[in-house]
Order: C-alpha cells, then sequence, then structure tokens
C-alpha cells in the first residue's frame, strides 16, 4: 500500500532582491545569470508619474516591471536562509509549504530564545516608510497557531491588527477565525482575548479586542477588510484608499508595530503595505519608485505582491490618489510611546472619534 500526503501550496506567478539597485541599471535593465537584461523602471517625480497612461495602456511595460522584480527577489531569495521554516517540527505551523519566511527578518516567539521550533511562527517583520520596523507580515492564523498568533501580539506589544481575507474563500478556508465574536472570551493560560466593540462598516468591520494577562489588559483595534479576493484585486481603488487612510488614522492613535495579514501574508498584504508606504511618499512629495517599494518587501519577506494584477493594482491606487483630495492629509506613523496599560473606556472613545473622522471624509 503507498500513502500519500496532500500538501497545500500556493504557486505565483515565478517571482523571486537586490536593494538598493544602482543607478545606472534605472531605466537600463539588470543583468541576470544570462546575457539577458530585464528592464527596470526609472523613478518618478510625482509631475511624471501623473503624466503616466492609465495602468491599463502600459500593460506590456509592467509586465516587464514585474518580470524583473520575479527574476531580481528569485536571485535573491537564493542566497537567503529559510532554515527554520523548514524544519520538519515546523511544517504543521506553516500554511502554505512554499511561503516560509527568512531567517533575518522572522519573528520570534520569547517561548525558546535558542529553539527555532517553540520560538517559530510563520511572519516577518517589515520596514516601513521611515525605513524602521513599522509592520508584521503574517500568515493568517491556523487553529494550531492561534495561540502563538496572540502570545506574538502581545511580546510585539501590537495594537492594530488588519485583516484582509475572509475566513473562507470559494469553499476553501483561508484562515482561521482567531478573533472572539462580540461578546466572547478565548483564553490561553493566563492570556484572555475577548471582543468589547464591533461596526460593520459598509467596506470593513472594526472590532475592539481587550487582551488581558495577569492584571494587565490593552486593546487591540482590528480592521477587517472584506472585499479583496484571493490571488487578485478589489474592483476600485477607491475604497482600497478609504481603507489605507483608516489604518493610518489607527497607526496615530494607536502607536506600535500593526499586524497585517491575509491568508499566506504575501499577496494582499504586500499589495497593501506597498499602498501604504507610497502614499506616504507621494504626500511628502518624494519620488514615486513602486518597483522600488516592492523589491524592498519583497527582501523581507518572500513572494511579497504575489501576482502582477496586484503589482498593476498598486500603480492603479497612485494614479487614483492624484485625484483624491485627502491624500494630502495622509499621515506617517507618529513614534512618541503610549502606555501599554491605556485605560479601555479612553481608548474607545478614540476609535469612535477615528470612525466618525474616518467618514466625514
Amino acid at each position: 500500500m503507498v500513502l500519500s500526503r496532500l500538501v497545500w501550496c500556493r504557486w505565483p506567478p515565478r517571482c523571486p532582491g537586490r536593494w538598493p539597485l544602482d543607478d545606472e541599471y534605472r531605466g537600463q535593465g539588470v543583468p541576470l545569470s544570462g546575457d539577458a537584461l530585464v528592464g527596470v523602471p526609472p523613478l518618478y517625480s510625482p509631475c511624471m508619474f501623473r503624466a503616466l497612461p492609465l495602468p491599463c495602456k502600459m500593460a506590456p511595460q509592467l509586465q516587464r516591471e514585474f518580470e524583473a522584480l520575479c527574476a531580481l527577489s528569485a536571485q535573491y531569495a537564493a542566497g537567503a536562509s529559510s532554515r527554520a521554516g523548514h524544519l520538519p517540527q515546523n511544517a504543521c505551523k506553516n500554511r502554505y509549504c512554499n511561503i516560509i519566511p527568512f531567517d533575518r527578518t522572522r519573528v520570534r516567539l520569547s517561548g525558546g530564545t535558542d529553539d527555532d521550533i517553540a520560538n517559530y511562527t510563520n511572519a516577518s517583520y517589515v520596514a516601513g516608510y521611515s525605513g524602521s520596523t513599522e509592520y508584521i507580515a503574517s500568515q493568517g492564523p491556523k487553529e494550531g497557531t492561534t495561540k502563538d498568533f496572540w502570545f506574538m501580539v502581545y511580546e510585539q506589544n501590537v495594537r492594530l491588527i488588519i485583516m484582509l481575507t475572509k475566513l473562507v474563500e470559494d469553499g476553501k478556508t483561508k484562515c482561521h477565525q482567531y478573533y472572539p465574536e462580540l461578546g466572547d472570551r478565548y483564553m490561553w493560560g493566563d492570556l484572555a482575548v475577548e471582543c468589547s466593540v464591533q461596526n460593520d462598516l459598509p467596506t470593513y468591520t472594526l472590532r475592539t479586542l481587550a487582551m488581558h494577562k495577569g492584571s494587565e489588559q490593552r486593546l487591540v483595534h482590528h480592521l477587517h477588510f472584506l472585499d479583496w479576493p484571493d490571488f487578485g484585486c478589489p474592483a476600485s481603488s477607491v475604497h482600497v484608499l478609504q481603507f489605507c487612510r483608516t489604518v493610518r488614522r489607527h497607526a496615530l492613535l494607536f502607536p506600535g508595530l500593526m499586524v497585517v495579514h491575509c491568508s499566506a501574508g504575501v499577496g494582499r498584504t504586500g499589495t497593501l503595505i506597498a499602498v501604504d508606504i507610497l502614499l506616504q511618499r507621494l504626500k511628502a512629495k518624494k519620488k514615486i519608485d513602486i518597483f522600488g517599494v516592492v523589491m524592498k518587501l519583497r527582501e523581507q519577506r518572500p513572494f511579497m505582491v504575489q501576482c502582477q494584477q496586484q503589482y498593476i493594482f498598486i500603480y492603479k491606487c497612485l494614479k487614483a490618489a492624484f485625484d483624491d483630495p485627502n491624500v494630502t492629509t495622509y499621515k506617517a506613523s507618529c513614534t512618541f510611546p503610549v502606555n501599554a496599560n491605556m485605560h479601555l473606556q479612553n481608548g474607545l472613545q478614540m476609535v469612535k472619534k477615528s470612525i466618525l473622522s474616518s467618514w466625514k471624509k
């Protein structure tokens, strides 16, 4: 008798960094392992970018750019270690067998400092607009990794979780329901999480989760975007731009690392992080470098911005942002610390003000 095991994999278009890219290659091409050159776009000033054709009319150019990203990031990944995630004992912790974090940027749980099994979780630190670590890009928790996910949130002092997947899509489980329903409580030893507020808005749901550990209590704000298909993009960039502004307002109110996840933690997750960073660059009137931002993301977690459609969608969002008067109010994260034991009632009042502000604009 032959026994076989079915293993879920996500095979994006053949993907694959090196950063920063030498200026001499900008607008020419990047030498790969053979004699071929892969085109890399120039840096665009805001005026130059605004004058570009619509993304739908730039399909051949954007296809070449994405192929360059795939080739360059493949070269980078070939030299980067992902040893911990490939340990046989950690296989059950990975939602997809080919989405494994790099050792250099993976988040380590404090349960075992030198134990790559006890401290392993499929999540990566990601630098933001400031150049400092601002995000944790994570896979959607599995039933068996939900406890690890919440201990990561606690240990990393996370106040904001951005969820970009539904629990089930096309009949397939994409993420375990790791968060409690309104009024419910989940417990793992002395760590408890309960949902105290839920607001169902047109394109996303906002939950306020109270996390308790011993006598300590914290608020975690959960923004769940509901209209983003797997391996695809929302029908409209407008809703994504509105959601990004809401995320940035919450990041200002509740500073610290934010967790962003979809199912694998690379496609939708990478796309939203890229748009968030680029909108901050646009507000600061800095040069637009979609290629460079995505390349940098792929150096920190493999396959970020997973398919060509998502790469084109970033262009679509940035083009739409020029016609959005609210882009001038897009604010970067503040760096001042917040008391870890913020009083729950004060926190809830701040959330309500944020929601109202988000829908006034």
